[in-house]
Order: structure tokens, then C-alpha cells, then sequence
């Protein structure tokens, strides 16, 4: 058994069961954002892994019609809830219709060691949107570190993939875990 709590959240009212949209592009100063650890793109599928403190407050940002003010997690306290997000752009459709993009995710604690994991989630599996617009993806890893889980960086894993469009590519995210205060 997993010493963190996974909470996935598929089905927030917040969410609703499709992605919501964002107006964005992988663009910086107008030409194409170079790859990251967490931003990556290929075959004209592109990803980013977000991990925020606040699952909920993101999701609920997400959904008004200004654009989020993002503000990714740095550290998160032991007991806290905090959430992995994939945020893609052109899935491409397959003989069907629709698009096939999944996430595999995987935590790593400060001792090298698996925390949690959660393969084969479902990032987009309906029709492709608008090529220009970002998206947040179906699939959430939501997490509380407790604190039989030892303080120190952990690091999270997205593996991306858009089967149709011959897309794969890693991601990955480092949080700091700190001691509960109020302990």
C-alpha cells in the first residue's frame, strides 16, 4: 500500500466532464516556447504539468473567463492537499474521431523511492478542439503527504502521450514537503 492518499478528482462540479479551455499558446515573444521539464511538445501535441498547492481554487481560476493567474507549488506541508495538472494543446483525432492523449503519473520521494502512481489516465478522448487553445485535461493526481512521509523534495512524474499523433514525452515537477506548523 501507497503511504500517500491519492485523490484523484475526476468528477468536481469544478471540472465538469469535459476539458475546460484557456486562451494560450506554447509561444514566448511569438515564436514556439522551448522544451522544459514540465513543458514539452511534439508532433504538434504539446503538454504542461502544473502541481499548485490548492486543487480546487485552481480549478475554479481555471473556470472564469479571464486568464489564471498560475502560481505553481513550491513547498506543501505534510496533511496538505495539493494537485498535479496536465494542460494540453492539438490532440490529434484518430480513425474514430477522437482524440487519445493519456498520463502516467508517478511521485517519487526524497529517498528514491515510489510514493504513489496512477497509470493510463485520460487526458482527452473526444473530438480535438480548436489546435490553439490550451486545455486542461480529464485527469488529475490529487495528493496529501502525511506525515509518515519523510520532509524533503519530491518529485513528480507525468509520462504524456497522444497515441494518435505518435506523441510520448516525460515530464516531471519538483515540491518541497515541510513539516505540518501546527504539529
Amino acid at each position: 500500500m501507497k503511504i500517500a492518499k491519492l485523490l484523484l478528482i475526476f468528477l468536481l462540479p469544478i471540472v465538469g466532464i469535459s476539458a475546460q479551455e484557456k486562451s494560450g499558446r506554447w509561444l514566448v515573444d511569438g515564436k514556439p516556447a522551448e522544451d522544459s521539464e514540465w513543458s514539452k511538445a511534439k508532433n504538434g501535441f504539446g503538454a504542461q504539468l502544473i502541481v499548485v498547492g490548492d486543487p480546487r481554487a485552481f480549478m475554479e481560476m481555471w473556470n472564469r473567463p479571464e486568464q489564471p493567474n498560475i502560481q505553481p507549488a513550491k513547498t506543501v506541508t505534510q496533511e496538505q492537499q495539493f494537485g498535479a495538472f496536465v494542460i494540453y494543446v492539438n490532440c490529434r483525432a484518430g480513425k474514430d474521431g477522437n482524440c487519445n492523449a493519456t498520463v502516467d503519473f508517478t511521485v517519487i520521494g526524497p529517498n528514491g523511492k515510489e510514493v504513489a502512481e496512477r497509470p493510463n489516465q485520460i487526458i482527452w478522448n473526444g473530438p480535438p478542439m480548436d489546435s490553439k487553445t490550451m486545455y486542461m485535461g480529464k485527469a488529475v493526481l490529487g495528493l496529501r503527504l502525511s506525515e509518515r512521509n519523510s520532509p524533503g523534495k519530491y518529485k513528480i512524474f507525468a509520462t504524456v502521450s497522444d497515441k494518435n499523433a505518435a506523441a510520448s514525452f516525460d515530464l516531471s515537477y519538483e515540491v518541497e514537503l515541510t513539516p505540518n506548523p501546527s504539529r
